[in-house]
């Protein structure tokens, strides 16, 4: 063979090689799933679930009284396949068996409309990622839907999105249960619970859980979340006040749960609020922002009478958690109420307004401060950062009134640290009896350590106005540091700093069906 012929072949497969590998890392570079820009709903480019042309004898038929459960699995399987949305225009589906998730699984009800889930079993039925499997899941989302008794469990999700839906009559315990993801929105929902479906117990009335695995073969965190601009219960006279505070697409859900009422196209009873929890995590969260939401229970009209509450929110051992302009409203006055943290790194709630209720720290110790299951469970409360928020004593109902509270649970030597509590206010404080007005306190333990704990806090009931710590002496004073600034990260100042230009959500906006 001539050298000519041998330099060409030469070339060719130069070329050949060349070519394979630059389109290889081109293919592998990118992800198998859709991009995130994709987790936006674009109508136009949605694929309608009742398009006969579509999807033949399988299209979904809007207000047919039988169950279209296996039809609509089979309209995701086709969408998922192209890549595609699937729409669901307005009206009601009934949909009595789970429905399963996978990659790709992007589904939508009417923006502006009603669009219907309806579960008529009476048992649990949602969209479910099917327990007891465990491969990793890409870019999911599930918006702009009516779910009558229809939940979501997700595991081992990245890209999440579960926005815009109204979720009422749950059999559920958990409305929407997240575990083990990466990047999640779960915003401008409205979950609702009327006294018919608080469930066989007291604490059964719960709504989302978020979390990730603590266990021998999994140590996995839930992080980048939002859970923002939410209603956690709510009495449905009350949705025109609530507007008035809530930000703008919270409003737009508000305004087609109103619309639908006003059809008759839902029919709900006006006490939607037996709420024991807004947010649950039992380990392993990090990275979550919890703003603009309404956290509302029933506490002020049925006390602990009708459902046993379990705070507002309730996380252990999470970390770079961010509670901002939330509202809370109907939560017990002492230990089942309000914002509780039963070991915590890295937490800044800032700008809320609390109505008789409080927040509660505690040093038990939990998973998810660790880097591995070795490490165990940990025992810490350090970079707290609780900043200007309101605690509106409206009445007393015969609790403690502490307002901010630890709780040692006979932890012998919990490491505590940084803990910066300042421009917080307690107002009205005169409702409440005076051998009753508490400060910062603790139930047990050493309470605060004073060497790593910088207060600056206000009360409307003394001439001084300042709220202090119960159980200091004046030497503990003495011993606090002078600049908070050095015990606080430069995430959660920035963060603070950012906020404080944010209205507080009003206190006394909720005048109508109320006695304020």
């Amino acid at each position: 063979m001539s050298n000519k012929f041998k330099m060409k072949d030469w070339l060719f497969i130069y070329f050949f090689v060349g070519s394979f590998v630059f389109l290889s890392s081109v293919c592998l570079s990118r992800p198998v799933w859709a991009q995130e820009s994709s987790l936006e709903f674009v109508q136009e480019e949605s694929l309608d679930a009742t398009d006969s042309a579509i999807f033949g004898e399988d299209a979904l038929s809007a207000d047919t009284p039988v169950d279209q459960s296996e039809k609509l699995n089979k309209c995701l399987e086709v969408a998922t396949a192209k890549n595609r949305w699937l729409y669901l225009p307005e009206g009601e589906y009934i949909i009595n068996k789970t429905i399963p998730l996978y990659s790709n699984v992007r589904i939508s009800g009417d923006p502006a409309g009603t669009t219907i889930l309806k579960n008529e079993t009476n048992t649990e039925v949602g969209f479910e990622c099917p327990k007891n499997q465990y491969p990793n899941r890409q870019n999911i989302a599930i918006t702009n839907l009516f779910l009558d008794d229809i939940s979501i469990y997700t595991q081992l999700v990245d890209q999440l999105r579960i926005e815009n839906n109204v979720f009422y009559h749950p059999s559920s315990k958990f409305m929407v249960s997240v575990n083990k993801t990466n990047g999640a929105k779960i915003n401008n929902n409205i979950f609702l619970r009327d006294q018919n479906h608080i469930g066989a117990a007291r604490d059964w009335g719960r709504t989302i859980y978020i979390g990730g695995y603590a266990t021998a073969s999994r140590y996995q965190w839930t992080e980048n979340v939002e859970i923002n601009n939410n209603l956690f219960g709510v009495k449905l006279n009350e949705l025109d006040a609530v507007k008035e505070f809530s930000p703008k697409s919270t409003n737009q859900t508000i305004q087609r749960l109103q619309s639908a009422i006003l059809k008759k196209e839902v029919v709900l009873a006006n006490e939607q609020y037996f709420i024991v929890t807004g947010i649950n995590s039992f380990n392993n969260l990090k990275k979550t922002a919890i703003e603009n939401n309404l956290f509302y229970s029933c506490h002020d009209d049925y006390g602990l009478d009708v459902i046993g509450q379990d705070h507002a929110i309730y996380l252990r051992g999470a970390q770079d958690i961010y509670f901002a302009n939330n509202h809370l409203r109907g939560w017990h006055n002492g230990p089942a109420g309000g914002i509780k943290f039963k070991s915590g790194r890295n937490i800044t709630i800032v700008n809320n307004y609390l109505r008789n209720t409080g927040m509660i720290f505690y040093a038990t110790a939990e998973y998810g401060l660790g880097e591995t299951i070795s490490d165990g469970k940990i025992s810490e409360l350090s970079h707290i950062f609780v900043a200007n928020n309101i605690f509106d004593w409206k009445k007393w109902d015969g609790y403690y009134s502490y307002g901010v509270e630890y709780h040692s649970e006979n932890v012998a030597d919990p490491l505590m640290h940084d803990l910066v509590f300042i421009d917080n206010a307690y107002i009205h404080f005169n409702n409440i009896p005076a051998n009753r007005r508490i400060g910062f306190t603790k139930v047990m333990g050493d309470g605060f350590p004073a060497e790593s704990t910088y207060i600056r806090n206000t009360r409307d009931d003394t001439e001084d106005q300042v709220l202090g710590v119960q159980y200091w002496t004046p030497e503990d004073y003495e011993k606090m540091p002078s600049d908070w600034r050095e015990m606080t990260t430069a995430e959660a100042y920035d963060y603070y700093l950012r906020k404080q230009s944010v209205p507080i959500p009003i206190q006394d906006i909720l005048t109508v069906g109320t006695s304020e």
